[in-house]
């Protein structure tokens, strides 16, 4: 049902809308090695991130937070 899910749908359009003309500028400017470099940067943070939000939910599923 498209209904329930259209916000989700929506930003992630326009996110990417956004996204794909800047990722293309950079990686027009930047030389290879940097690109990668920030690529790894933002899937670690991210993934850190993730990572802290299940600990946390973890946590106060057993009682501790």
């Amino acid at each position: 049902d498209f209904s329930a899910y259209w916000r989700v749908v929506l930003g992630l359009i326009i996110g990417g809308a956004i996204a794909a003309p800047l990722a293309g500028y950079l990686s027009r400017i930047l030389a290879p090695r940097t690109l990668m470099i920030l690529v790894a940067i933002v899937i670690s943070i991210l993934s850190v991130y993730s990572l802290a939000r299940l600990a946390i939910a973890a946590a106060r599923a057993m009682g501790v937070g």
